[in-house]
């Protein structure tokens, strides 16, 4: 077995090596880590912070593979530079998950015949198929490990949280609890389901209308939950949450249940052979295991509170004004004070934080923060989700910018608000950047686009103002403007379009004739938004819309390209009225 270290005197060579003890112990040639627990919530409590242990990585999202002799860690763009900062190379690959996902460096690098543990209470049930096939493609297995093998080896780990639970008031919420869950009782009945599982904390806490603090910035009461048919529910939860009050809030319609008894929970359900409902997406591959072991029928859905929940009421509305109004007050008073005391010097990125802090806690309604406060001055401020720590604490210096994004916790809501304020005069780049970053905005904001369209095309359309020279390297094809933008152009619809674009939109509008496409696209919206489209495409390099993937380096051939756009118009004809085009640009080295 391997030898238990604690946090603090241990490196991350040290950890690595007793994890790999442990997995030889258990018979398994390598283990994933992701950030997650088994709520597959974005915050976690410390005892579930197991990648931050076993990588020293803090970031919010990210996945460690660890094997015999190869160890690596996949995060996203915002967090590339805090993953090299933070992460020991000697130990771990730091790779870029748009470059090469854990899924396909599993392929690669995993030894033929080699077992792969996981933990199926860390990783949703799509997440399991998916690292399953990628074993599978290096002819190796996925294999669900009964307890986490980095528990095993982490001494100190923090005991799970236990914090209060108490009700969340009608006069906040603006529906009973009762009839939220008689509401997603009858869509069970009409579907077919006799009962769901309910595994998001914040799916529990709305249609419960209890809050908690298991987590930070996050007033969620960590807990799972099994709403039948007939609207009574069962809330397995840490009795030590329990608050005085909070049973006669729940009525009798619901159960308190011991977290323990979950499991023997679904197997019930499988046993009286009862319909399920649950969420692949959102629950641990664990549930689904118990479930389909005790012969439960599954019936995979979205979660039934997400929709609902995300619908407010008019009550839910107000309560989101008034606590804008007061936060809002409460940063305008911050920035008086930022506009007046930093030029003069002396104020750090923690003591700005602190401040803004102090404000915002003057409202007696102030919970908590929502977040972290992101506190960045000068450089540090184009790190995205940048954290200050006391180390890279740096004063807010006169000529530079400040990025301050924050938010607080309110019973009647919660607030998110980005500022980037000039610490003195800002400088001609200065109001250039911002500007053009302003234009994105902007451009955003009043595009007109037909139904179906993703927010990855529309994405591009932020980058229009951007020059290609010096802010990004940009480099197109020729072939794609020849092609597309700077062919002849025809005068169509008051406008001048190239001619093989406007062939490509006529042949798109032919194939469209069906049920669901929405009349009020017409070609000349299309054209108007294909050729904005090409033209944000030429300032956003290295993407092929179709994939969301690095585009190929090598160019197709003109009736390549012509044949690929044909086939995306056809296969889009068979679903939700859309635009997909595959444009191939050359990738910025």
């Amino acid at each position: 077995m391997g030898e238990a270290v604690t946090t603090e005197g241990s490196s991350t060579a040290e950890r690595v090596a007793a994890l790999r003890a442990e997995l030889a112990a258990r018979g398994v040639g390598g283990f994933i880590v992701p950030r997650s627990d088994e709520y597959q919530g974005e915050y976690v409590p410390p005892c579930a912070e197991r990648l931050a242990w076993i990588t020293g990585f803090t970031g919010s999202a990210g996945t460690a593979v660890i094997l015999k002799d190869r160890a690596a860690i996949f995060v996203d763009g915002r967090y590339t530079l805090q993953a090299r900062d933070q992460v020991d190379g000697s130990v771990f690959e730091v790779v870029h998950s748009a470059d090469k996902s854990a899924a396909t460096w599993i392929a690669e690098a995993l030894p033929a015949e080699s077992r792969l543990g996981y933990d199926p209470w860390l990783h949703t049930k799509r997440e399991a198929e998916h690292f399953r096939a990628a074993c599978g493609k290096a002819s190796g297995a996925l294999v669900a490990m009964d307890t986490n093998p980095i528990d095993a080896v982490w001494s100190d780990r923090p005991a799970p949280p236990a914090a209060p639970v108490v009700p969340h008031p009608e006069a906040y919420a603006g529906r009973s609890a009762a009839d939220k869950r008689m509401e997603i009782a009858e869509r069970l009945a009409k579907d077919g389901a006799d009962a769901v599982v309910l595994t998001m904390p914040d799916s529990i806490a709305w249609l419960l209308n209890i809050r908690g603090g298991d987590v930070g910035h996050t007033p969620l009461p960590l807990s799972f939950a099994i709403l039948d048919r007939d609207g009574r529910v069962a809330l397995f939860m840490d009795e030590r949450k329990v608050t005085s009050g909070l049973a006669e809030h729940l009525g009798n319609a619901v159960s308190i249940v011991p977290p323990a008894e979950f499991d023997a929970a679904l197997r019930t359900l499988g046993t009286d052979g009862k319909t399920v409902q649950i969420d692949p997406s959102g629950s641990a591959d664990h549930v689904f295991q118990v479930l389909g072991s005790s012969g439960a029928k599954t019936r995979e859905a979205a979660d039934p509170c997400a929709l609902p929940k995300a619908v407010k009421n008019a009550v839910e509305i107000e309560g989101t004004r008034h606590a804008h109004r007061r936060d809002g007050a409460a940063l305008t008073r911050f920035l008086h004070w930022l506009s007046a005391t930093a030029p003069q010097g002396g104020v750090t990125e923690i003591a700005a934080a602190d401040r803004l802090e102090a404000f915002r806690r003057e409202d007696g309604l102030f919970r908590d923060l929502s977040f972290p406060t992101i506190s960045g001055a000068g450089s540090n401020g184009a790190i995205v989700h940048y954290r200050v720590t006391d180390s890279s604490n740096r004063p807010l210096q006169p000529g530079e910018l400040y990025l301050v994004d924050s938010g607080a916790q309110y019973p009647d809501g919660t607030t998110d608000v980005t500022r980037t304020v000039a610490i003195g005069a800002p400088s001609a780049e200065m109001r250039d950047r911002f500007t053009r970053v302003l234009k994105g905005h902007i451009a955003i904001a009043t595009a007109r686009f037909p139904r179906g369209t993703n927010g990855g095309q529309l994405d591009t359309l932020a980058r229009l103002g951007i020059p290609r020279e010096k802010l990004v390297e940009t480099r197109v094809h020729p072939q794609v403007s020849a092609e597309l933008l700077l062919a002849p152009s025809i005068p169509l619809h008051g406008s001048q379009f190239s001619q093989p674009l406007v062939d490509f939109v006529r042949a798109y509008m032919a194939t469209k004739r069906h049920p669901n496409q929405d009349p009020r696209t017409s070609t000349s919206d299309l054209l108007e938004y294909c050729h904005s489209r090409l033209l944000a495409l030429c300032l956003a390099p290295r993407i092929d819309t179709r994939t969301n993937e690095h585009a190929s380096s090598q160019p197709p051939s003109g009736h390549d390209r012509a044949a690929s756009l044909q086939r995306t118009s056809a296969s889009n004809a068979q679903g939700t009225p859309g635009i997909a085009m595959s444009v191939s640009l050359m990738p910025t080295k």
